[in-house]
């Protein structure tokens, strides 16, 4: 991919030599891949890192899941078909997932030795944000033995919730880090491509993701609902907080443009035309479109979006609803949801807020409503699967047989290199919190 190509300039990316299986050489001692990296050159080579796949592997096989997406030809017909092997998320396990999460270690260890300590709150969110949507899609996965080269060839699999409890950790820690003035990071945006070097975004975006995780944990504990429920509110993401977005710029390195560009094999799912033209959706004027290099939204220079505003509204909307908030805070949420998520298209949503069968009124928004918007809102986003798996929300009927993959499997380096992997269904097999 072009966007790789372009990122390989950062001396960061040689961490991946580094990453927790041993299908590897030991390049440690390698005079051409130097060791000490600083921290302003490892910081956008990581946001890219973790936009591309996020936007990439991640969004395009869990869009089949979700029926966001359909693939139609070659081997995306076979991935349509649930077929996901283990051998099609080698790469995104090796050179996203863990060349990220290594050089997120070597940013954070370096920030906290040297006192940058808003380089430690930034690298502690993006680890958090990345660790969340790897094992979210994973499951168990190597992270306290992991990162140690030849040291530890065959690190054990954490199990996700001792994973989600790192998450919750490094969020927390995150939030101290950001609250103190110590360490600059320029506002540059060659430096932080996400937010220019704006700590106070930074933070808010800490307390987002924050939300997220206690959403995610609500299928285990309802409590967590009222956590997630508090963490949007300090994010103050549904009061004119902003977007997490990564700029692609005029590179055309966009991940879904790269795609539609080399291959094109993937158009919109079902389920996302059948609600749209259910609900006499203006978005299908944008999203119906036939993927390839002139669809409107899937553009060479696309923001795309790790977490938005609209995501954080219906989180709020969400977590009231099910904590018995009132029903005016409900709607306005839920309302405020879908006016953002126009916002991003540039669309005017009164004409569609105004059909009951969208805005059914005050006292009247069901969680039903609530993810369905979402799920819309959401559009090839793969927290979508998630909202999917804890909600049943919209329900999907499988592309085929009898059942959507709960998960992905295993890469195949790691099922052959490290004898600790796990053996899992990916149709049967659910991540922790899914339980």
């Amino acid at each position: 991919m072009k966007f790789i190509n372009i990122v390989k300039y950062s001396l960061a990316t040689v961490a991946l030599t580094l990453w927790s299986s041993c299908d590897f050489k030991d390049l440690n001692d390698d005079p051409s891949k130097p060791k000490d990296v600083p921290v302003n050159t490892l910081l956008p080579s990581i946001e890219g890192e973790i936009a591309y796949s996020h936007g990439g592997e991640f969004s395009r096989y869990t869009s089949m899941f979700t029926q966001h997406a359909q693939g139609f030809n070659r081997q995306w017909v076979v991935l349509n078909a649930y077929g996901l092997s283990p051998d099609d998320v080698d790469n995104v396990w090796r050179f996203s997932v863990y060349s990220a999460l290594m050089d997120l270690k070597q940013l954070t260890t370096k920030a906290d030795a040297d006192g940058y300590n808003n380089y430690s709150g930034i690298g502690r969110v993006l680890t958090a944000y990345y660790l969340m949507l790897s094992t979210d899609h994973f499951g168990d996965m190597p992270y306290s033995e992991a990162f140690q080269g030849t040291d530890n060839l065959q690190p054990k699999f954490d199990s996700q919730e001792d994973i989600y409890k790192v998450i919750d950790r490094l969020l927390s820690e995150a939030i101290q880090y950001l609250g103190q003035a110590a360490g600059p990071v320029s506002a540059g945006g060659s430096v932080d491509l996400i937010y220019g070097g704006d700590i106070a975004k930074w933070k808010a975006f800490a307390s987002a993701v924050q939300a997220r995780m206690y959403l995610h944990l609500g299928k285990r504990d309802g409590s967590n609902y009222q956590k997630a429920l508090s963490s949007i509110n300090a994010s103050g993401w549904t009061s004119g907080g902003v977007d997490a977005r990564y700029p692609f710029g005029a590179s055309g390195a966009a991940p879904w443009y790269q795609f539609n560009e080399q291959r094109g094999d993937i158009e919109i799912g079902a389920k996302m035309v059948e609600l749209m033209t259910t609900l006499n959706d203006p978005r299908d004027a944008v999203f119906n479109h036939i993927f390839d290099t002139d669809h409107p939204w899937f553009v060479s220079n696309q923001d795309w979006a790790l977490m938005s505003a609209a995501e954080a509204y219906f989180i709020k909307a969400e977590c009231l609803q099910r904590t018995s908030g009132s029903a005016q805070d409900i709607h306005d949420a839920y309302v405020g949801g879908i006016t953002a998520a126009f916002g991003e298209l540039g669309l005017d949503p009164a004409t569609y807020l105004a059909q009951a069968s969208v805005d059914p009124g005050v006292g009247n928004v069901t969680l039903d409503h609530i993810m369905t918007q979402k799920y819309l809102a959401l559009f090839c986003n793969p927290e979508s699967f998630s909202d999917w798996r804890r909600t049943g929300i919209p329900a999907l009927t499988p592309n085929t047989g009898s059942s959507i993959p709960r998960r992905y499997p295993y890469p195949q380096t790691e099922e052959v290199f490290n004898s600790n992997t796990p053996v899992v269904n990916i149709f049967t097999d659910k991540v922790w919190w899914d339980n």
